[in-house]
């Protein structure tokens, strides 16, 4: 269902298939969570969210761990 997610996010399913999504979606966290995630992702990737100063050191210290 995650690659419905993302497809659902690029634009690339008709609408049975986003209603399809939308339905589970209202049924299962773990997949509006996926949701987030991808949204988060774009956003970054497209520079709309500043996020926390820290950010990076936070990331970099999650690696070295």
């Amino acid at each position: 269902m995650k690659d419905k997610v993302s497809a659902l996010l690029d634009g690339d399913l008709d609408d049975p298939g986003m209603r399809n999504v939308f339905d589970v979606m209202r049924r299962d966290g773990s997949l509006r969570a996926e949701w987030d995630t991808y949204c988060l992702i774009g956003d970054a990737l497209r520079g709309d969210r500043a996020g926390t100063a820290d950010f990076v050191s936070r990331v970099m210290a999650g690696l070295d761990d």
